[in-house]
């Protein structure tokens, strides 16, 4: 074989090289991202099932608050108008008597 295509073939086996080292660098580089992105879903997946849980109790408990609510207002309106009656017959009961 002469000198020129040893040459050339020598080139060629080095930009084979080159390439095939390429070509792993990039099948690394793509599987630590791909791990990343699992990684980064599994956070998030974990923050939003507890964040909807959070919100869950929230509802919840607001729900409670507004049972509650009602209910002591129900109750001061009786009470009100148990007073209220309980005066308007004292003050008949002191006109009248």
């Amino acid at each position: 074989m002469s000198t020129p295509d040893h040459e050339t073939l020598r080139a060629l086996g080095q930009v084979q090289g080159q390439l095939n080292g390429i070509a792993d660098l990039i099948k690394e580089t793509s599987a630590a991202t791909n791990r990343r992105i699992d990684d980064l879903k599994a956070t998030m997946d974990d923050r939003f099932q507890d964040h909807g849980e959070r919100i869950s109790r929230l509802e919840s408990n607001e729900r409670a608050t507004a049972i509650k609510a009602a209910g002591i207002g129900a109750a001061a309106g009786a009470a009100s108008g148990v007073v209220g009656q309980l005066l308007g017959a004292l003050v008949k009961f002191k006109i009248g008597g």
